[in-house]
């Protein structure tokens, strides 16, 4: 039933996989960023007795990630901060 109900997430999810060719980590380099991130500041810290400890911890870890710690990319605050100021942030565009 899992597996069904699964499925039907990702039916309905506006989300897409993508792969990438391997041995091209820098074309994810965000999502390789971020795991280094969850690496040093969080599983490193700790040696789990369960996988339900470790899923508890790293649940907690997101969520500070996302509502408190700061990012110097998003002007030194919280993703959650920044997404509720967003209409009155200023960033200026980048040319690449």
């Amino acid at each position: 039933m899992k597996q069904i109900i699964k499925g039907i997430a990702i039916l309905i999810s506006p989300l897409v996989h993508e792969r990438i060719p391997c041995k091209t980590p820098n074309m994810i380099a965000h999502i390789e960023a971020f795991h280094r991130i969850l690496e040093d500041e969080c599983m490193s810290l700790y040696e789990f007795q369960s996988y339900a400890e470790a899923y508890q911890t790293v649940t907690n870890y997101i969520r500070y990630y996302n509502e408190t710690r700061i990012h110097s990319s998003l002007k030194y605050m919280s993703p959650h901060e920044f997404i509720n100021n967003r209409h009155n942030i200023k960033i200026p565009s980048v040319k690449v």
